[in-house]
């Protein structure tokens, strides 16, 4: 009855060695140097780990029948032959002694697909100590950085909302505007439309500013600041924007309620530059923000705050 239990127990335990053989197909790597032990666990010294001897088994079944208890355990294995433990759940705690378990190991292996890649103990380290190094200090918590992303985040929004509205505005003025119908309706909302345009707009030209990567190192360097990627071009063409969005009061205050009552009639180009104007304002609107949009992220004077509020160690140097 020994021997059969014997049998039993060591055919299983080879089958599940050889499972295992068949899962840890590990890639060639290169010879260690020596004094370092990197041979995997042979079949032949698990089977010695776990298999009991013969005389032993016999020496148990008396025990068990006599009601004592074993005294003699086999020896493990040696300790200096094993390097990695394999990663499918439960290999350790059923195949290697309680000793070995909690071994430190020299090399650690990754689980692909179908194969264990080995990777040495000091580039693992290597990469440890770049996942956990101390980050940069980020400058959210200035407030002149919050100030200006918040200032940007808004000023892209108004951008969005003054190119729809000053495209729809030049429509309206170019094809359906005639005197009868502004006198009668727009003329109670063309100084706040004026006001809008005109604030928004300026809040753009600013915002330009910020996103203007200038410098001072002569004209070559000014001249490549009105690069697109620089900010030059949108900063000239929200200028120009401005400058047509403020001349078109000359006609939203004459056509106000309170100024028409005293005159009798507009003047007679008044309406022409008018359209003039309202369509180079609402062109250079839609321009800019296509331009914007190339660029959403793009703010020079945040980088500079954020450079300024960096220690002078972490600070980028300028080639």
């Amino acid at each position: 009855m020994s021997l059969q239990r014997e049998d039993s127990g060591v055919t299983e335990l080879e089958q599940r060695v050889t499972a295992q053989n068949d899962i840890l197909e590990l890639e060639p790597t290169q010879p260690p140097p020596e004094g370092t032990v990197t041979e995997m666990m042979d079949t032949s010294d698990i089977l010695e780990a776990m298999t009991v001897s013969r005389p032993q088994l016999d020496k148990q079944d008396s025990d068990e029948s006599s009601g004592g208890a074993i005294k003699d355990s086999p020896p493990p294995p040696d300790p200096e032959k094993l390097t990695t433990v394999s990663a499918v759940p439960g290999f350790a705690e059923t195949i290697l002694p309680k000793r070995i378990q909690g071994k430190t190991l020299p090399d650690v292996f990754i689980q692909h697909r179908r194969s264990f890649k080995r990777v040495g103990r000091d580039k693992f380290q290597n990469m440890m100590t770049r996942t956990y190094e101390k980050p940069v200090p980020q400058p959210e918590g200035n407030l002149a950085f919050t100030l200006q992303s918040t200032f940007h985040n808004v000023s892209l929004i108004l951008q969005g909302f003054l190119s729809g509205l000053t495209t729809a505005h030049a429509v309206f003025v170019c094809n359906f505007a005639d005197m009868d119908l502004l006198i009668k309706g727009y003329r109670w909302m063309a100084l706040p439309a004026h006001v809008v345009f005109y604030g928004c707009f300026v809040l753009g030209a600013i915002t330009a500013f910020d996103r203007l990567a200038s410098a001072s190192h002569g004209w070559s360097d000014l001249l490549n600041s009105f690069r697109i990627k620089n900010g030059g071009l949108p900063l000239l063409l929200w200028l120009i924007g401005t400058g047509a969005s403020a001349l078109t009061i000359r006609f939203d205050e004459a056509l106000a309620p309170s100024e028409y009552d005293r005159q009798s009639q507009l003047p007679s180009d008044a309406l022409i530059w008018w359209r003039i104007l309202s369509t180079l304002r609402a062109a250079c609107a839609v321009f800019c923000w296509l331009l914007m949009a190339m660029q959403p992220d793009a703010n020079y004077l945040r980088d500079r705050i954020h450079t300024f509020d960096l220690k002078e160690d972490q600070r980028p140097t300028d080639d």
